[in-house]
């Protein structure tokens, strides 16, 4: 239903200007073919109606359509090849060149508006065309067939003599007030009864040769279907005026006919003249039927037939052919300027960089073509990647390779499955992957792919290599400092040995005791000291490589908030909105920030380090920091004070 709703709005959006680039072509063409006869100009009409209703469909359904999808089998892989592809078989996308609309996009809520009213609205004209339908049928059952009188048929015969009109049923209605034609597989002729009263027999042959002329162009069936071809149309002015040229054109080319086979000119104009004031003060009411006062340009129908102007051939026929290749432009300007309705498949409060359209997203599951890591033979062991030797945004084709694996059987080269654009890389260089596991995403040939997506992919990839990095360096640090540890339990052990050596030898030389015990105590102070400054080099060392893993954690996390487009957003809105607020307090400010730096200055001497605006209290405040120095100790006192008046509300101060 959502697909049908798409091509419906695409289809009325396109047609809102197509239609009036016709319609004005198809004005400038009639222009030109002025001189020449009237049922040119009624060709050139009902041409230009019937682009009205096909260019729009034709260039919707083409921009709708999407990308083609060519379906290949899938090849055979060796297991030398070390490859498996997918479960999906790969697919070449080609972008069809119909996809060239450019998209509008429109909420769900507002597309499901749009196509409820434009339902309403072509019932609302199809239930009158019904109606119309209806009393024409209606008109047709109350004729009643007379004796006609014997000069009427005479003119009956000759009308139909001279027009090649043979099966036709003449009737009389008081239901009409001008002569009308119904029918098409059995045309009727009904004339109203006072024209049988008509004692002129150039009124009773204009009003009767007129309508067989109808019937001669199955004009009731070609107006039929002209209506119906206007139905779906008729939301826009411009094809109303397409019709009513119809009309108006298809009268003259009756008119015409008339002249040139049945009456002068000037007869057939008086007549006319005639059955229109017959028929002004009864009116007509609304059918389908086609009839001589069809079209309501009296006086131009009159001026047409009087004054007929005189063409030559090559010119009439210069002149048509321009105004074919004249009507043959919006064709062309059709699909490169196409626009094509995207409907929003998001829930309210989800924005467009949370989700995707759907189109979009089975588009891209179909063009998707996994590289995954290769089992030789029954080794399903797991590997190591050694190296990758594309990288994410470059075009692989169907056999290149794209890596080598470190496994028990050797280093393995692993092919790409298919042509296109390497996506994203799964596995970091290093990194253990067991047999089967996805190594990377390729995109079939013709798919155009976001830059974004890579690039993120690429920035993780990193830092995942970055983290990795600092915590095998966290780890040698901490088997240093174990390895340190156990190098100072030694060294305090041979300290105790010695200690315990020079104890013994104290006991034994006697008199000597006082000097060696002071000589021990000198040993024992020196080689404690190095091991004090030892140790204190040790943190030293492990304090700065702590900090470099902080710094690099926090260049990593700032690096990926930086490519990050919800943080990107999300920080903009939050620089807008101080903006915003900012802009407001500076509104309701009496006093400029400089005054308020004299001011607060003027009661508390120093240098100022911070000026701002903010809200306190309700109302706009600046908040001021002064740094003042009476040469012993240093203060820092915070002035807040009302933008409105330069009144002090609250100091707060702060030694150092």
């Amino acid at each position: 239903m959502e697909r049908i709703s798409q091509v419906l709005l695409t289809c009325l959006l396109n047609a809102c200007w197509q239609i009036a680039l016709i319609t004005a072509v198809a004005a400038f063409c009639a222009w030109l073919l002025r001189e020449t006869a009237a049922r040119y100009r009624h060709l050139l009409w009902v041409a230009a109606l019937a682009l009205c209703f096909c260019l729009p469909v034709l260039t919707s359904y083409q921009v709708s359509r999407g990308a083609s999808i060519k379906v290949q089998p899938e090849p055979q892989t060796t297991v030398q090849e070390a490859i498996v592809s997918s479960t999906q078989i790969p697919l070449d996308i080609q972008t069809s060149p119909e996809e060239t609309g450019s998209l509008v996009p429109v909420s769900r809520n507002l597309a499901t508006g749009l196509v409820a009213i434009y339902l309403l609205f072509l019932g609302y004209r199809a239930m009158g065309l019904f109606k119309a339908w209806r009393l024409t049928r209606a008109i047709a059952r109350s004729v009643s067939r007379i004796e006609l009188p014997q000069h009427l048929r005479t003119i009956i015969e000759r009308c139909q003599t001279a027009l090649g009109v043979k099966r036709v049923g003449i009737f009389c209605s008081a239901a009409v007030p001008m002569p009308i034609t119904v029918g098409s597989l059995n045309p009727l002729v009904i004339l109203p009864e006072q024209l049988l009263l008509e004692a002129d027999p150039d009124v009773l042959t204009s009003a009767i040769g007129h309508e067989l002329v109808h019937v001669r162009r199955r004009d009731y069936a070609l107006n039929l279907m002209y209506e119906l071809i206007h139905l779906p149309l008729s939301f826009h002015p411009a094809a109303a005026l397409v019709r009513r040229r119809i009309r108006e054109t298809r009268e003259l080319s009756c008119d015409e006919l008339v002249a040139d086979r049945l009456l002068a000119p000037e007869v057939y104009a008086r007549s006319l003249v005639r059955l229109a004031g017959s028929a002004m003060a009864v009116g007509r009411q609304t059918t389908i039927t086609v009839g001589i006062s069809d079209g309501d340009i009296l006086e131009e129908r009159v001026m047409s037939i009087l004054r007929r102007p005189k063409i030559k051939i090559f010119r009439k026929n210069l002149l048509l052919i321009a105004a074919s290749l004249l009507l043959a432009a919006p064709c062309v300007a059709a699909v490169p300027f196409a626009l094509r309705i995207n409907i929003n498949r998001l829930d309210a409060g989800v924005t467009p960089q949370q989700g995707a359209p759907q189109q979009t997203q089975l588009k891209d599951e179909r063009a998707r073509s996994e590289v995954v890591m290769p089992a030789l033979e029954a080794d399903a062991n797991a590997g190591t990647l050694v190296a990758w030797l594309k990288k994410p945004g470059e075009t692989v084709q169907r056999g290149d390779v794209i890596a080598r694996v470190d496994t028990s059987k050797g280093v393995v080269e692993v092919p790409a499955t298919t042509s296109g654009v390497i996506e994203r890389l799964l596995v970091a260089v290093g990194e253990k992957a067991s047999a089967g596991s996805v190594l990377a995403v390729i995109r079939g040939e013709g798919w155009v792919g976001s830059s974004e997506a890579s690039t993120a992919q690429q920035l993780e990839l990193e830092r995942q290599a970055l983290l990795k990095a600092l915590e095998a360096r966290v780890q040698d640090l901490r088997l240093a400092t174990t390895q340190d540890a156990a190098q100072k339990v030694k060294q305090q052990a041979e300290l105790e040995q010695a200690v315990l050596a020079l104890a013994a030898q104290e006991r034994r030389e006697g008199a000597r005791t006082v000097t060696t015990t002071n000589g021990t105590l000198t040993l024992t102070n020196t080689l404690r000291a190095a091991s004090e400054q030892q140790e204190g080099e040790q943190k030293e060392v492990r304090h700065l490589v702590l900090q470099e893993i902080q710094q690099n954690l926090e260049r990593a996390r700032a690096q990926q908030e930086s490519q990050d487009p919800e943080i990107l957003i999300r920080r903009r809105a939050e620089r807008e909105l101080i903006a915003r607020h900012q802009a407001e307090l500076a509104k309701q400010a009496n006093i400029t920030m400089q005054q308020a730096i004299q001011i607060a200055t003027n009661r508390y001497p120093g240098t100022v380090l911070e000026s701002r605006l903010v809200r306190e209290s309700n109302q706009a405040c600046y908040l001021l920091s002064i740094l003042s120095n009476n040469g012993t100790e240093a203060t820092i006192t915070r002035v807040l004070m009302s933008a409105i008046d330069g009144t002090v509300l609250k100091t707060m101060k702060e030694e150092r």
